[in-house]
């Protein structure tokens, strides 16, 4: 009996590792369909509206020509559904404020206060 609960285990375990295999292949397919104009990204806090809540994420890309080439800051809101662990993106705002600065780089730090609230894409 214990012969046949260890050769199961053990078939699982093998059975487990292409699978795995499998999934970090597939990450690291994500991983390289990002732009290489992707230069930052920060995740944190969170929002809701309604019957809809997630987080946002902050981006910042480098763009442009040889004339304008540097930084652009955009936010996003991510919704989170009982559907799929995948999050959405709802909304994407350039930051203008940061835009017209016209940076040649940036990167983001975003720092929690619990008495701010971000408002909601849907409202």
């Amino acid at each position: 009996m214990l012969k046949s609960v260890l050769r199961a285990v053990a078939l699982l375990a093998l059975a487990s590792v292409p699978l795995a295999a499998a999934a970090a292949d597939d990450d690291a397919k994500i991983v390289e369909s990002l732009p290489p104009q992707v230069a930052d990204v920060v995740t944190g806090g969170s929002w809701s509206a309604g019957k809809q809540a997630g987080f946002y994420r902050a981006l910042v890309i480098m763009t442009g020509t040889e004339k304008d080439f540097g930084a652009r800051v955009f936010l996003q809101w991510l919704a989170l559904s009982e559907a799929s662990p995948v999050p959405t993106v709802v909304k994407t705002v350039p930051i203008k404020e940061v835009n017209d600065q016209k940076l040649a780089n940036a990167s983001i730090e975003i720092e929690g206060e619990e008495s701010k609230t971000m408002r909601s894409p849907l409202s």
